[in-house]
């Protein structure tokens, strides 16, 4: 939130302002199980692109 809170002072702006809730996106992601699968040894983690604004809107 400090992060949130700098960028915000140097833009001049509300946090409001910087995020917008997108409940659809949070439901489509949410997994199928309650609990996430064991890792297996030796394998790394899967590293998903975010797809997204990576601005700020003017």
């Amino acid at each position: 939130m400090d992060d949130l809170d700098i960028i915000c002072e140097v833009l001049g702006c509300q946090p409001n302002d910087l995020l917008a809730p997108e409940p659809e996106k949070a439901r489509a992601r949410r997994p199928a199980s309650t609990h996430a699968p064991a890792a297996v040894a030796g394998e790394h983690p899967r590293i998903e692109r975010r797809v997204g604004r990576t601005e700020p809107p003017l």
